[in-house]
């Protein structure tokens, strides 16, 4: 591994090795799910155990997986893709070193003159949706994402409702978090008759009462809660907003035939689950048009990763917006979920031209038609 500065380095993979060295526009911050995502920004460890592997990547608090531009009007706006090395399942005990990792990806951002950081994944939920980042930078503006992903999974929403006939009871799980409450909100704001279903664990039911009395006095007319994964056995139609670091959504808790609209990296669901539930699985993905991105993010199976790149996380789908309005505003959702209107960021993806993307699931499956 090449040392960039400080305690950066650079990825081992030829085909994403940056060559632009001027002054980024944006900056995704993101981390690996599993050791697959290690391994494809240095496939030199490949070979090494779990534990050589990471003890390889952890000295370096800043890796550089690779360049990411857009062609947004009539400009380029220039990027990178870096991770901290952390993976999923060591986050709830790392916070503190991976806060640690986060401000020297700040002072990287800062040495490049980067406009915008976005946050990717679990990041959020360990910084407060970034704001125990901002008094580590001077001039760069952070995004959690959290908006445009809660927007578009109500867009997901209603193209789903769109093919079966009309509005389906939903279930949001994760609904007490930011991108959960976003989204019942937008869902709620689309059509008052929904029938909703908020699911989160025990210790948020209090944040699920106040939201359900929200929605309530909106005029949403259906708006139930519970803390139990099993509750959402009977739902047609469930969205997966949570922050957990492993899959929790077994074939228990689903019926057959169920679409899963699935936002959470990593994800809530594994494919065998999938397919033992006989259940149809939607990523909440993005097409942002001109973005390049080399980098597998491990969406698709890898002969499809040069037609695809311009689908993307919807996180990074608002960085690339925050990014284009040049607003010297940061955009930060507080822990009682999006603060910012969601006609904005309506508009600002029409500006930019991003629209939600066609249906996808698993890299094995691929784009996924519900043929109904």
């Amino acid at each position: 591994m090449t040392l960039v500065s400080g305690r950066a380095s650079m990825t081992t993979n030829p085909e994403c090795v940056p060559t632009y060295g001027g002054p980024l526009d944006f900056i995704f911050v993101v981390h690996p799910r599993t050791i697959c995502d290690v391994l494809r920004a240095y496939p030199h460890l490949r070979g090494l155990d779990e534990g050589a592997i990471m003890s390889a990547v952890r000295p370096f608090s800043v890796s550089i997986l690779s360049p990411i531009s857009v062609e947004s009007n009539g400009r380029r706006l220039n990027g990178e893709l870096v991770s901290i090395p952390y993976l999923a399942t060591e986050f709830r005990r790392n916070v503190r070193e991976i806060q640690g990792a986060l401000r020297e990806v700040l002072a990287y951002a800062e040495s490049r003159q980067t406009k915008v950081v976005g946050l990717g994944a679990l990041i959020p939920s360990v910084s407060r949706y970034g704001a125990d980042l901002l008094p580590h930078v001077r001039t760069a503006r952070i995004t959690s994402g959290h908006t445009y992903t809660a927007y578009a999974l109500a867009r997901h929403v209603v193209a789903v409702e769109k093919i079966l006939g009309g509005p389906q009871p939903i279930a949001i799980v994760g609904a007490a978090g930011s991108i959960g409450r976003g989204t019942a909100r937008a869902l709620c704001a689309q059509l008052d008759s929904r029938n909703l279903l908020l699911v989160d664990i025990e210790s948020r039911n209090q944040a699920l009462q106040e939201l359900r009395a929200e929605l309530l006095s909106r005029g949403c007319r259906s708006v139930a809660t519970s803390t139990e994964l099993t509750s959402i056995r009977d739902t047609p139609v469930v969205v997966c907003a949570t922050n957990a670091t492993r899959a929790i959504i077994g074939a228990h808790h689903l019926r057959q035939g169920a679409i899963i609209i699935d936002d959470s990296q990593p994800p809530n669901i594994t494919l065998e689950t999938a397919t033992e539930a006989r259940v149809t699985v939607i990523k909440c993905l993005a097409r942002v048009p001109s973005l390049r991105c080399p980098f597998d993010y491990g969406l698709f199976e890898p002969s499809y990763l040069i037609e695809k790149q311009n689908i993307v996380f919807t996180c990074l789908a608002e960085t690339v917006m925050r990014t284009g309005i040049e607003k010297d505003l940061s955009a930060i959702p507080g822990a009682s979920g999006i603060g910012i209107d969601f006609e904005e960021v309506r508009t600002l993806a029409d500006t930019f031209g991003i629209t939600i993307a066609p249906f996808h699931s698993f890299p094995e499956i691929g784009r996924v038609s519900l043929g109904i």
